[in-house]
């Protein structure tokens, strides 16, 4: 239930503050007993330090640069709902996260069916999206289904990351090798290009290093005969992807930039004027407000979670969310918060307060109990 409560707030036309709902739900799960938030000074970890710190400083942001405020809600810091997505992320265990990966993978059917029906949405609130399929039929920009998020990034990037926990929790049977193709598949027909770069990026840092040995085997003329299998097939993989690619060079440029050269979808823009502002207020940013730019679709983000904290906090701030994630990198969790940088490099993916993938962030920094569980669970498996 947890991890179904967790996914609802990723729909369209649900509201962001609905990551609220989960908590209410172990409230009432907790039945008054007071384990929820049951505190003991001698487990507050550097993370909560780094939090609060932060949420600190953010608030005196805001009361040296103070900004018109619809409501008392808009003075509170938002880094403050990092609290919400480190909390979640505790709570969460293996089973709410195939929760999430099972309901992304019917999200994911559905992206198909739209694509095949030749439709963005079956949502009424956001269906003026599939007007525009019929002005740009050629092109698959603008045929990108969007599940059942508020547009293609979002059902993108939730793609991606339940394709990085199924490795993440070393999830090997048949059924889940079923739901890796069918979340290749959407994400193919999302055409996000940001999740196009990392997850080719993910796959080849994934294998690489399983070849590493393999070559050194290799350069000792010690090659075993599985592994001389594994070379083979894999040249044989490259040349073909390498044919297709030649073969269909024109045609995947065309979709890739839209006949437009190289096209960064208006990043080019939209960070110089971040970069602009970031020049002239880089220690106190915006005063720990949300800032946006003005863009032909009216304000929008930096499409860069780093842009946007050093824009919204200043240097300082920002460099504290950078030391969040530094001093819980290790060697078994580094690919994967490697890879949620990489993609938010070019999208605003974490650092939001909360969002999803925010929590998963968090999982990944301080959850590696459910990564090592289920490696020596699969040990106990292979072994028996």
């Amino acid at each position: 239930m947890f991890g179904v409560l967790l996914y609802l707030p990723t729909l369209a036309l649900i509201p962001h503050y609905a990551f609220f709902i989960p908590l209410l739900y172990l409230l009432i799960k907790d039945k008054g007993e007071g384990k929820l938030f049951a505190f003991n000074i001698r487990k507050v970890d550097l993370n909560i330090i780094i939090i609060v710190s932060i949420c600190l400083l953010s608030l005196i942001n805001k009361l040296l640069f103070p900004q018109k405020a619809e409501s008392f809600i808009d003075f509170i810091p938002y880094p403050i709902l990092m609290f919400l997505s480190l909390f979640y992320a505790k709570k969460l265990d293996s089973q709410d996260l195939k929760v999430l990966i099972y309901l992304i993978t019917i999200e994911s059917i559905v992206v198909i069916i739209e694509y095949f029906l030749g439709i963005n949405t079956f949502i009424p609130g956001v269906e003026n999206m599939n007007d525009v399929i019929k002005e740009h039929a050629n092109e698959f920009y603008y045929s990108r289904p969007f599940g059942f998020s508020n547009n293609s990034s979002v059902i993108a990037y939730k793609i991606f990351l339940a394709f990085i926990l199924i490795d993440f929790l070393n999830l090997k049977s048949k059924i889940f090798s079923a739901i890796r193709i069918v979340l290749l598949i959407a994400i193919f027909l999302t055409f996000n290009r940001t999740i196009f770069v990392t997850l080719l990026l993910y796959i080849a840092l994934k294998l690489l290093l399983p070849f590493i040995s393999v070559f050194i085997q290799l350069l000792k003329f010690k090659i075993k005969r599985s592994n001389l299998f594994i070379i083979i097939a894999s040249l044989v993989m490259l040349i073909g992807i390498s044919f297709l690619i030649i073969e269909y060079f024109e045609t995947i440029i065309f979709q890739l930039t839209r006949n437009k050269g190289l096209d960064l979808s208006g990043r080019d823009e939209i960070w110089a004027k971040f970069f602009d502002f970031i020049k002239s207020n880089w220690i106190f940013g915006n005063g720990s407000y949300k800032y946006e730019v003005d863009y032909y679709s009216g304000m929008i983000h930096a499409h860069n979670s780093f842009i946007q904290t050093i824009a919204n906090n200043g240097v300082v701030i920002t460099l504290l969310f950078i030391t969040l994630i530094m001093v819980n990198l290790r060697r078994s969790n580094l690919l994967y918060i490697f890879m949620l940088v990489v993609y938010s490099l070019f999208q605003y993916g974490f650092f939001w307060g909360i969002s999803l993938l925010d929590i998963v962030l968090f999982v990944f920094l301080i959850r590696m109990d459910l990564f090592e569980n289920s490696n020596k669970q699969q040990s106990i498996t292979n072994f028996s």
